[in-house]
């Protein structure tokens, strides 16, 4: 019997879309004045072209799923790269500060990690994964981890903060991002033990 597995949405800001998209218009016209004015560049044009293309492929094929009977959750990129992840007793599960203004939850450890990213909180724009989604993660954390009910209780109420329309930058997770209360360094991730 396999048993029905639930997406888990993306969280993109527009605020990074627009960003990428504006740094992806800057390299072309600039790849693009170089090669005309020396045409032997052409022979090199596919790895600038790679390099703005590689992350663009990776988000647009990423999919995060959860075996909500098993508590497996798994990460896909490529079609063919995937981790998995079950949730008990023994993998690592915390909220992790990603230092950009984005707090994950984090299952397992590296390399077999799975990141579901639950709030994004930027300059111009936040976003917040949908409350049935949230209620699902604090279900699994109850259900298969229940030495994590600190974190379940958050994530629970978080769903009861944006079930209720209340500001993303002023919600229970949003309290855990350092980057609120002290300028964080560059790719320091801040793990959040509650």
């Amino acid at each position: 019997m396999t048993s029905a597995r639930i997406a888990i949405p993306r969280l993109t800001a527009r605020s990074a879309r627009k960003w990428y998209a504006g740094t992806c218009l800057v390299a072309v016209v600039v790849i693009g004045y170089q090669v005309l004015g020396d045409p032997t560049l052409w022979t090199w044009i596919g790895l600038p072209v790679l390099a703005l293309a590689l992350p663009l492929l990776l988000a647009a094929t990423q999919r995060l799923e959860v075996d909500p009977q098993t508590g497996t959750f798994s990460s896909r990129n490529l079609w063919f790269w995937r981790r998995s992840v079950t949730v008990s007793a023994d993998p690592a599960v915390a909220l992790v500060d990603a230092a950009n203004g984005t707090l994950l939850l984090q299952l397992g450890t590296f390399p077999r990690r799975v990141v579901i990213p639950v709030l994004a909180v930027h300059q111009y724009d936040h976003a917040s994964q949908p409350p049935a989604i949230l209620r699902l993660l604090a279900d699994q954390l109850l259900r298969h981890a229940p030495h994590r009910r600190d974190l379940a209780a958050v994530l629970s109420q978080q769903a009861d903060h944006v079930a209720g329309g209340g500001p993303l930058d002023r919600s229970p997770l949003a309290a855990l991002l350092a980057s609120r209360t002290a300028m964080p360094l560059p790719g320091r991730a801040r793990r959040h033990v509650r």
